[in-house]
């Protein structure tokens, strides 16, 4: 599965950030692969468990090393709900304790763009970047891993242009796609006004975004066979 929301497909949604798109994607599609004698994990939660909790499982997990990180995130873990289990770990970096084949579903929002995302000096562009594949490849190898056998992982992610690649690291970690859609054309990327995109920083005082056709939004999806 590699897709770009559409505001069109948010009917009822007005929002400056892509996070609010990118989590009702996620509440909406879940749904669908989640069942209630799951195990689920929810990578990069920071201080948002709303679709975890929405999701009705055997086991809940957020996995989460809580070191702040490139994206802003917690530095330390918040009060968390009584059925929510926390793994306090960077997948692929410090995770080698998690158990193999242990998970059914694995998913994340505003996560996949950060990994090796210091590696390049935080670059946007469209252009592949050699450095950021190691990182990358050990992020899907450690999820694959990880997931059972059968298992999903759903992701929607920031920076759509550059990090369209994300595809080529899950497909040589040994993951298939979810869905087999249509190949994704850069240029509907770039300039396709109906590309739900991120409009202001507000990291930086909400100021506005000079190149906001490099900040649409990518949902993933894959599957181990």
């Amino acid at each position: 599965m590699l897709r770009y929301l559409k505001y069109s497909s948010f009917q009822g949604i007005i929002s400056a950030h892509t996070k609010d798109y990118q989590h009702e994607a996620l509440r909406r599609l879940l749904p669908e692969y989640v069942k209630s004698n799951h195990r689920v994990g929810e990578i990069g939660a920071n201080l948002y468990f709303d679709d975890l909790l929405q999701l009705r499982v055997r086991e809940r997990y957020v996995i989460d090393p809580y070191n702040g990180g490139p994206g802003g995130g917690a530095t330390s873990p918040p009060d968390f709900p009584e059925d929510l289990v926390l793994l306090r770990c960077a997948i692929g970096v410090t995770s080698g304790q998690l158990a193999d084949d242990f998970f059914d579903v694995i998913f994340s929002s505003s996560v996949l763009e950060h990994v090796g995302q210091a590696e390049v000096a935080y670059d946007v562009s469209p252009m592949l970047t050699a450095a950021q594949e190691p990182p990358r490849n050990s992020f899907c190898a450690e999820l694959f891993r990880i997931l059972k056998p059968g298992g999903v992982t759903l992701h929607t992610i920031d920076h759509a242009p550059h990090n369209r690649f994300f595809v080529d690291n899950f497909t040589q970690a040994g993951f298939v796609p979810l869905v087999a859609d249509e190949s994704l054309r850069i240029e509907d990327l770039l300039n396709d006004p109906d590309a739900v995109r991120q409009r202001v920083d507000w990291i930086q005082g909400y100021q506005a975004i000079e190149r906001i056709d490099l900040h649409s939004v990518l949902l993933l999806g894959f599957k181990k066979q």
